[in-house]
């Protein structure tokens, strides 16, 4: 039947209209990206002629064309356009050049003639770089966080290659500023700073090095560097400021008690007498029960900011340990109160003239009947700094029973103006939650269970303790 009727359109009167639809019918999938010249992360000669896609079918050239582009380290390069068929073909102006990476995207603009779009972003990377890995320093000279042995003491960095001088002198710098001059080896991968006016005497010297220095094929410093030096005697690092970064709070020590109302996600923040070196950076903290934190420093390593990748546990007390002194932390702010589902009511018939309202307990009778206007409260105990996260709630509830189906409806939190009004009515700290729903009672017996998962949230990200369940019975 389906191939004559769909003969009988392309004979009939709407010849084009039908035959068309079928056309189109039969090409619904979206286009697919068959293969491309270059390929992903290929290393190819600057004098690469044009980009080509492949494309599996015929496209739109234009809106093709429009969602194409070609970037040279980051800088549009224009070109013309060409087609053979499925494949589209791009030569640039002004071609190609050595040392360099190039990004194509193709945006989802990108249609095929029946009009369907690419699914998703596409992108080729490929670079002319024969030499693509990034210089690493190795080594310097003296040892980071030393003191100085001379008011003139000679710095000797060593890369794992030869590197770009004038790249190094846009790289490198030395602070306080002073004037000095760069020897170096005939490789250009080791270069001595001599400097040519006295060290401030009792000062710290910090050496950096950016990602703005280049080997000799183009390629950035692998990581940025840091190194501190002194020409005076190095103090015992202290703590000049332990405080939580939003509220800039003061935290006391272990013996003076207790730093509480802190939330879950606590950001703290230490500052230090002076910089501090790789190994006392790395011994600085440490946190018992053993839990994550990470660590991000300012750049003259006197800051630190500590943040905490999974949220601290509701009610925890933790000891945190900062250079050798001790603050005990408790987790208990407002913010971060966990939801707790306080009780759960049942209303059969939300239209009677005096509805029913069944509190529901363990074992408890439901008293469903077939109905479209029943609904369910559920009273929900959060923050006062939050609310309750409408779709979190249909994400999390759920009802198993084999004597009942439900079908969703919609969901209210009660703001006073709903009707009829929750019994009891919630107490200050709750939310109610309404599921209307319409039942289907099979006129059997047997349980349902009530769940709302962890996915249940308020708007701070705050979740239950455990998942919550309760079975009642249907009779």
């Amino acid at each position: 039947m389906k191939k004559i009727l769909l003969f009988s359109l392309c004979m009939g009167g709407s010849l084009f209209s039908g035959c068309d639809l079928f056309r189109h019918i039969q090409h619904m999938d979206p286009p697919v990206i068959d293969s491309s010249l270059p390929e992903e992360n290929d290393v190819v000669d600057a004098d690469l002629p044009a980009i080509e896609i492949h494309f599996s079918t015929g496209m739109d050239t234009v809106a093709t064309e429009q969602a194409f582009s070609l970037q040279e380290e980051g800088e549009d390069l224009d070109g013309e356009f060409s087609w053979e068929g499925d494949r589209l073909i791009f030569t640039p102006y002004y071609g190609f050049s050595d040392n360099r990476d190039y990004l194509v995207t193709l945006k989802t603009g990108a249609e095929d003639i029946w009009g369907n779009s690419l699914e998703k972003e596409w992108y080729l990377n490929f670079t002319t770089r024969e030499d693509s890995e990034s210089p690493e320093l190795v080594r310097i000279a003296p040892e980071d966080f030393t003191l100085l042995q001379g008011s003139r003491e000679v710095l000797t960095l060593e890369f794992s290659e030869g590197v770009d001088r004038p790249s190094f002198r846009k790289g490198f710098s030395l602070s306080p500023d002073i004037l000095y001059s760069e020897s170096w080896n005939t490789e250009g991968s080791q270069v001595e700073i001599t400097p040519l006016e006295d060290y401030e005497e009792d000062r710290a010297y910090t050496v950096s090095l950016s990602r703005e220095i280049l080997d000799l094929a183009g390629n950035p410093l692998l990581r940025e560097e840091e190194f501190l030096f002194y020409t005076g005697e190095v103090p015992e690092p202290l703590t000049v400021s332990f405080a939580v970064s939003e509220t800039g709070t003061e935290l006391v020590e272990e013996p003076q008690g207790v730093n509480s109302s802190l939330e879950k996600d606590l950001i703290l923040r230490a500052v230090f007498n002076r910089s501090l070196s790789a190994d006392e950076r790395e011994a600085a903290f440490s946190i018992l029960p053993s839990t994550e934190f990470e660590t991000s420093w300012t750049s003259g390593f006197t800051e630190c900011t500590l943040s905490f990748p999974e949220s601290l546990s509701y009610g925890g007390y933790y000891d945190f340990t900062l250079l050798e002194t001790v603050y005990i932390l408790h987790i208990d702010g407002p913010g971060s109160l966990p939801l707790t589902v306080n009780r759960a009511v049942f209303c059969p018939d939300g239209t009677a003239g005096t509805p029913v309202m069944n509190p529901l307990s363990l074992n408890s009778s439901l008293g469903a009947q077939d109905s479209t206007t029943a609904f369910l409260d559920l009273y929900i105990a959060h923050s006062g700094l939050s609310a309750i996260d409408r779709s979190s709630v249909l994400n999390a509830f759920s009802l198993d029973s084999s004597v009942l189906s439900w079908d969703y409806y919609s969901l209210d939190i009660w703001d006073g103006s709903q009707s009829p009004a929750p019994d009891p009515l919630p107490v200050p700290g709750e939310s109610v939650i309404r599921i209307h729903t319409g039942v289907t009672w099979t006129g059997l017996g047997g349980t349902l269970t009530l769940k709302l998962s962890e996915a249940l949230e308020d708007t701070l990200g705050n979740s239950q303790e455990s998942p919550w369940t309760l079975t009642v019975s249907q009779l």
